[in-house]
């Protein structure tokens, strides 16, 4: 398979679980309900990159199974490929954890071309010597 079937959507990743690769995406409702069973999810992003504090395990895989949610698979699906390999994938879960909340909550940061890059035709990007 290649294509569009092969890039994330915009805001979120795809990851390869069991040998194949899944969308997972993190909105607004998702933020909601993992805050409402946790706690606010710029505190768990600031303790992905603190040296005192690190996210639960338990964080770490509600966001992966809230991932694939919203990618589109049904929770019981989310939580079983969620939950296998187990404990031992925990540190690969870790890192796809960070990098869902660091591309939902910067999706731009993952554009091609962000919409903010000064034009050479205005004239505001600095002159080349």
């Amino acid at each position: 398979m290649g294509g569009v079937l092969d890039t994330a959507p915009r805001g979120g990743l795809r990851e390869n679980f069991g040998g194949k690769k899944y969308p997972l995406v993190l909105d607004l409702g998702a933020f909601e309900r993992f805050e409402k069973a946790h706690r606010g999810i710029l505190a768990v992003r600031k303790d992905f990159f603190s040296p005192s504090g690190s996210p639960s395990t338990r964080e770490i895989l509600d966001l992966i199974i809230l991932g694939l949610i919203g990618g589109g698979l049904d929770e019981d699906e989310a939580k079983n490929l969620a939950e296998k390999n187990m404990p031992e994938g925990l540190l690969r879960h870790s890192v796809v954890a960070m990098a869902l909340i660091g591309v939902a909550l910067s999706p731009e940061a993952f554009d091609e071309e962000p919409d903010d890059v000064a034009d050479d035709e205005e004239g505001t990007s600095p002159e080349k010597s």
